[in-house]
């Protein structure tokens, strides 16, 4: 029998909205001087959503970060809003078998659906999104952080976590 992993679990709260996580958060990644690239998308990219009336269609997101690198492998996931319980699945599956976002994309996701926001997220993180970020500034948002150094990685381990650059800590 495979022992169970933990890291690829999702913690889930079905309030109103549902929330959604798994795997590392960017505080996390900017402890342990991880450089990532960090994407969020608003559930209201999602065609399906136009069914949904108010709050309802309006509160929510998925949030993926990734590696700075080539390989772009899922770090962690952030789902909230309709649906944030299903999906969040897609990055539990990337999770445990340590596959690249670029799967997430070439996955046919059915239209119309919220789910394809979760593809929207990884398209906009490889630079193939249908959408612009700069056109839907308050609907999408990507940003690159980078890693600490050699030298600024020694320093947060000898004085803790806390002691994360001033530049890292608020990006």
């Amino acid at each position: 029998m495979t022992p169970v992993r933990y890291d690829n679990l999702a913690s889930i709260m079905f309030l109103e909205p549902e929330v959604a996580c798994v795997g590392l958060n960017e505080q996390e990644a900017l402890a342990r001087g991880i450089g990532y690239r960090v994407c969020r998308v608003n559930l209201e990219m999602a065609a399906r959503t136009l069914i949904f009336s108010g709050a309802r269609r309006k509160n929510g997101f998925v949030k993926m970060l990734v590696t700075d690198d080539d390989e772009m492998r899922l770090l962690g996931m952030r789902a909230a809003g309709v649906e944030a319980s299903s999906l969040i699945e897609s990055g539990c599956l990337t999770l445990m078998h340590d596959r690249s976002i670029r799967e997430l994309v070439d996955l046919v996701h059915p239209h119309p659906a919220v789910s394809e926001v979760v593809q929207e997220c990884a398209r906009a993180l490889v630079g193939t999104s249908v959408f612009s970020p700069a056109a839907f500034p308050e609907a999408m948002d990507v940003r690159r952080v980078p890693g600490l150094s050699e030298e600024e990685a020694i320093q947060c381990h000898a004085y803790g976590a806390a002691s994360v650059p001033s530049y890292l800590a608020s990006a």
